[in-house]
C-alpha cells in the first residue's frame, strides 16, 4: 500500500514541475532503493525517510522496532520480487572508504536486501570510482545502461552514493505484426497533434476501467518467470483530461486498476510506439 502513495505523490510532483512534458519513472525502483538506507538511519533522518516514503501517515506514532524490524523484512522481499529474467533491477551504496559502517547494518543490506555497501575513493579518485560503479550497472544490466554516472558528476567532495539502475527487455505475450505499424495522429492537447508511428492488431485484449474517469487495456510480456509482467495504457474517459483525472487519482483507484486482471474482449487496438531511456 505505501508503495502505492509513494508512487502517486512522486509521480504528481513530477508532473508539477514538468508541466506538458512527457517524463518516465520507476517509483517501485526509487521507493526499494531508499529502503535500504531505512535501516541504518535514525531520528530526524529516519522520520524524513518515513513520511516521504509514505510509510506512516501524518499524525500517527512513529514506527517501533518491531514495525521497523518486519517493515524491512517487507521491503527486502519486495526488493527481490521485481527482478526476473526479463527486469533487472541494481541497487547499490557506495561510501568513501575511511568511513565506517556498523556491522549490524552490513548484515541486514546483504541478508535482507541481497546487495553490499562498497568502499570508494572519491576524495583521490573520483574519475576512476565512477568508471567503476558504471561497469558494474553495465554487467548487471546487460550493456543495456553503460553510463548510468555522467562525467563530473562526482566529485572529490562525494562521500555517499546510493546507486539505481533498471534494465527491462520482454516480447509481447501476444505480439504486433511490424507491417501493421503505421503514422497515426496522436493529439497531445485539445489544440496539438503529432503523427507518430503506430502499432495495430486486432484479437483478444484484456481491457480495464473506472467507469467515467479511465479506460485502458493491460497488455501481458513473457517473462520466463512467472509471467506477471505487464503493461497498463490508460486514456481519460474525457479527452484531453488526463492531467486532471491523474490528480485526482486515489491510492484505492490505483491498486484496483493494477489488481484487476482486467475483462477479456475482443477489439481493434492502436498502440503509439514508445522509445524511453531515462537517466538521473
Amino acid at each position: 500500500y505505501a508503495h502505492n502513495t509513494f508512487a502517486l505523490s512522486l509521480h504528481s510532483a513530477y508532473a508539477q514541475v514538468n508541466p506538458g512534458r512527457n517524463f518516465l519513472l520507476s517509483p517501485i525502483s526509487i521507493f526499494a532503493t531508499l529502503s535500504m538506507i531505512l535501516p541504518g538511519a535514525r531520528k530526524q533522518t529516519l522520520d524524513q525517510l518515513v513520511s516521504g516514503m509514505r510509510l506512516s501517515e501524518p499524525g500517527q506514532k512513529p514506527l517501533s522496532a518491531e514495525s521497523l524490524a518486519q517493515l524491512e523484512s517487507s521491503l527486502g522481499r519486495m526488493l527481490h520480487s521485481v527482478s526476473s529474467d526479463s527486469l533487472k533491477s541494481v541497487n547499490k551504496i557506495f561510501i568513501e572508504a575511511d568511513m565506517k559502517v556498523k556491522s549490524h547494518y552490513l548484515s541486514t543490506v546483504y541478508y535482507k536486501f541481497n546487495s553490499w555497501i562498497y568502499k570508494a575513493n572519491f576524495s583521490g579518485d573520483p574519475e576512476t570510482e565512477r568508471v567503476r560503479i558504471n561497469n558494474r550497472v553495465a554487467t548487471a544490466t546487460k550493456d543495456k545502461i553503460t553510463e548510468l554516472l555522467k562525467m563530473g558528476s562526482i566529485g572529490t567532495s562525494t562521500r555517499f552514493l546510493l546507486c539505481n539502475a533498471v534494465y527491462f527487455k520482454a516480447k509481447w505475450t501476444q505480439p504486433f505484426d511490424p507491417e501493421a505499424t503505421i503514422d497515426a495522429r496522436f493529439e497531445l492537447s485539445a489544440s496539438a497533434a503529432v503523427s507518430v508511428p503506430t502499432m495495430r492488431r486486432t484479437g483478444q485484449v484484456r481491457l480495464l476501467s473506472i467507469p467515467d474517469v479511465l479506460t485502458g487495456v493491460r497488455l501481458g510480456f513473457n517473462d520466463t518467470k512467472d509471467q506477471r509482467l505487464s503493461l497498463i495504457a490508460l486514456l481519460p474517459a474525457q479527452r484531453h483530461q488526463l492531467d486532471e483525472i491523474l490528480a485526482k487519482l486515489t491510492v484505492q483507484d490505483w491498486a484496483r486498476l493494477v489488481g484487476d486482471p482486467g475483462e477479456l474482449v475482443e477489439a481493434e487496438l492502436e498502440l503509439p510506439k514508445v522509445s524511453s531511456a531515462a537517466l538521473a
